[in-house]
């Protein structure tokens, strides 16, 4: 008799058109525990939740929905019809731990006439999976196969994701065709879900993938190759090796490790260890064989950062690395780092180019700070026309970025804070040694 005179005011708080007393109401419908009530309940803030009410109702609504857990659920993506982020955001949340629970309503949302409510729908399915919950998940399989022929083109990217982590090779097929989806994000998707399926019958419909104008269809097809380890994407995976993009070669190089691949020349070598950032690497080759170092750092045709290259080149300390140091630092005007390997090579040569560095606002007072040590070394080595240009040097600036409370004002009309360099250290160096000659 109490549960129902409970429910009975319960109901007519949540249909009140005042929102405080409907808050009230909600408040309230969680103080019910009896669990013979839950799914009344659930059915009362599923209305509520389906009629829409001001954010704080809404958002009181999602939250009391998730309380009843599986019963609860089934009402949570009435909130993707929302237009609101942070409501979408709570149902999420409370679907992602549903399970297999979530499936079914999830599913009846990715046929809405809404897009970004079936976006919604399979976004959220994705993340339960991401749970690695138990339970089956085959009901998903049919609605997800739709979804993979929807308008939209994120939806199709979702639900290809998801049906490469349910484990069951029904789609395999539809991802195969998927791979030829005009949106890149599918196509990515696509990919990395036939490998997840250990599809192996994709490695040929994958590997053109793999000079994808998309440099994430690049990379996802790369870590799909890692889970197929088919020997027939070894030379397309090498030659991805040279591609502009990091997280490209990095998936290249994970799945070239599974199929125990070896560099075959000096330049694969290089591009090996710049990709799995071992310098050590770097340095060793450079000891051997210096001249293939300079070359890769002068080939204008690799389109990625070559600067760890430039630092090894100053570890190594040879001085036929100084024209290409040079010409690199006159490129990259703003690379201290280029500065400081030309400062380690400890040759005279290096003094022009780094006085000419000073004049680089950014780099110009670790640059005279490298000059100063140089000369603690070299002094009576230079030339005397190199310690009267160092004698001459006058209107060294530093640049300093602005804060970042800086008004748009300081930022149109200066950019940065300049700050003189103090050279008189460098320049008493420089004087005690003509003066010693």
């Amino acid at each position: 008799m109490l549960l129902r005179l409970a429910l009975m005011v319960v109901s007519s708080q949540l249909k009140s058109f005042d929102s405080t007393i409907v808050l009230k109401g909600i408040q309230e419908a969680l103080k019910v525990r009896e669990p013979k009530a839950a799914p009344q309940i659930a059915e009362l803030l599923g209305d509520l939740l389906a009629k829409g009410g001001t954010p704080d109702v809404d958002i009181a609504t999602v939250k009391a929905l998730v309380q009843p857990g599986e019963v609860g659920a089934q009402y949570l993506p009435l909130a993707f019809q929302h237009d609101n982020y942070h409501l979408t955001h709570e149902a999420q949340d409370g679907l992602k731990n549903a399970g297999a629970s979530a499936v079914g309503p999830l599913c009846l949302f990715l046929k809405d006439a809404n897009k970004e409510v079936r976006y919604r729908a399979v976004q959220t399915l994705n993340r339960v999976l991401n749970q690695k919950p138990s339970g089956d998940f085959s009901a998903a399989i049919p609605p997800l196969l739709s979804a993979l022929g929807d308008s939209y083109g994120l939806v199709r990217s979702e639900a290809a994701e998801a049906l490469g982590k349910l484990g069951d090779s029904r789609p395999v097929p539809p991802l195969m065709a998927a791979l030829h989806d005009k949106d890149a994000r599918v196509r990515g998707h696509a990919a990395l879900a036939l490998g997840r399926l250990k599809a192996s019958q994709a490695v040929e419909p994958l590997l053109p993938l793999l000079q994808d104008a998309d440099e994430h269809v690049r990379s996802n097809t790369a870590f799909a190759l890692t889970n197929l380890k088919d020997p027939r994407a070894t030379e397309p995976l090498a030659a991805l090796l040279q591609d502009p993009y990091e997280h490209v070669r990095e998936a290249a190089v994970t799945a070239l490790k599974t199929l125990n691949w070896q560099p075959e020349d000096v330049n694969q070598r290089i591009t090996l260890a710049l990709t799995s950032h071992d310098y050590a690497a770097l340095v060793k080759i450079g000891q051997t064989d210096v001249d293939a170092l300079i070359d890769f750092l002068e080939n204008k045709e690799v389109r990625f950062s070559k600067l760890p290259i430039a630092q090894a080149l100053g570890d190594i300390g040879d001085p036929r690395s100084i024209p290409a140091l040079t010409t690199v630092l006159e490129r990259w005007s703003e690379v201290v780092q280029v500065a400081e390997s030309l400062g380690k090579i400890k040759d005279p040569r290096v003094i022009r180019p780094l006085l000419q560095a000073t004049r680089h606002g950014w780099i110009a007072k670790p640059t005279v700070d490298i000059l100063t040590r140089l000369l603690k070394d070299i002094a009576k080595d230079l030339a005397t026309e190199d310690l009267k240009a160092i004698m001459a040097l006058e209107g060294v600036e530093q640049y300093t970025p602005l804060p970042t409370d800086a008004t748009p004002e300081m930022h149109l009309h200066l950019g940065h804070y300049t700050n003189g360099v103090d050279c008189s250290a460098l320049k008493q160096l420089a004087q005690a040694e003509l003066a010693r000659r």
